[in-house]
């Protein structure tokens, strides 16, 4: 998730389950070292936010390639947190691309073309 703020911009990577799975986004985040895990009402969820860490995480996803169309939102959040951490200064265009990168992933995506070149199956 990219979420902008009032000087800037927030990054999320959340994994969200049924509270029957608790262990295992604990199991998660330990193996890990990083992120926070909470729940609420019946889901709980597996949270990264720090900078750090997100970049850490990229790090893994880019070694361990995702085969489904989370691969395509991945590799947006990728983009958007290079654009922002590696900025010199936050412009109104960069935020602007920021925005569209956000606003077109998850349920918002609408370009599936290159299915077949990242050899990922739509599910």
């Amino acid at each position: 998730m990219i979420a902008p703020l009032a000087k800037g911009f927030s990054f999320k990577f959340s994994i969200g389950l049924h509270i029957d799975d608790l262990n295992v986004l604990n199991y998660i985040k330990d193996k890990l070292g990083f992120g926070k895990v909470y729940s609420s009402n019946n889901t709980c969820y597996f949270n990264v936010t720090k900078k750090e860490d997100i970049i850490k995480l990229i790090k893994i996803f880019d070694a361990y390639l995702l085969n489904s169309t989370k691969r395509f939102n991945f590799l947006d959040f990728k983009k958007a947190s290079s654009l922002y951490y590696d900025r010199d200064l936050l412009t109104q265009e960069l935020t602007n691309q920021i925005l569209d990168i956000k606003n077109n992933m998850n349920n918002m995506r609408v370009n599936f073309q290159n299915l077949q070149e990242f050899n990922i199956s739509k599910e």
